[in-house]
């Protein structure tokens, strides 16, 4: 059984920050590269950047949004992106590729550092961490689908062998995937009720 109880432990905390580091650090540094072709290509795709941004602008309720409303919608992306680790990560990457490349190409649109920062800032702190860390849960699931094929396929091991060496990093997932959720909340939260008000007082000075 996984011991549950560890996600209180100071030195679980500890370790846990050191082994997810390497995931993260692969999924910020794609991520990075998506928004950066987003915006240096986005005189190429033009076409296909503006249909993109009017299919997202189109999924959005007419009536005020809600903390709730972005919420699940986050969390239904960020649940796609990690599930996606069980299929080896190819839709993971697609999911991050068409974000990354949406957010370098509206930075393009908008053209203005300040604008874009003050509206997307505030709450993007915490959304873009979740989704990369997302991504990251999605290579650790990834890496699991690989030790329990070669459980099969190798004679020198065993399905069970390789899930319980692989137990550490099912615990790591969980964990994850909990702080994913806060981080989402949260974002939500300043979204909805914060980022626009905060945005609008701060363009005063600008």
């Amino acid at each position: 059984m996984l011991d549950l109880k560890q996600f209180v432990s100071r030195k679980y905390l500890s370790e846990y920050s050191t082994r997810i580091k390497p995931y993260f650090l692969i999924s910020l540094v794609f991520f990075l590269a998506t928004v950066l072709l987003g915006f240096l290509l986005a005189d190429v795709f033009k076409s296909i950047g503006i249909e993109l941004l009017n299919q997202i602008i189109s999924e959005v309720p007419k009536q005020s949004i809600t903390a709730t409303y972005l919420f699940k919608n986050n969390l239904t992306v960020n649940l796609i992106i990690i599930a996606g680790g069980f299929l080896f990560s190819i839709i993971s990457t697609l999911v991050i590729f068409i974000n990354g490349f949406v957010i370098g190409f509206t930075y393009w649109i908008i053209s203005n550092p300040i604008l874009f920062m003050l509206y997307i800032l505030p709450h993007g702190i915490f959304e873009l961490t979740a989704t990369i860390l997302s991504f990251g849960v999605s290579l650790m699931i990834t890496r699991i689908v690989c030790r329990l094929i070669r459980g099969i396929f190798n004679k020198e091991s065993t399905i069970k062998k390789e899930y319980d060496n692989s137990k550490l990093l099912i615990t790591d997932i969980l964990f994850s995937i909990f702080f994913i959720i806060i981080l989402l909340l949260l974002a939500a939260f300043i979204e909805a009720y914060l980022t626009v008000p905060l945005a609008n007082f701060f363009m005063r000075f600008f």
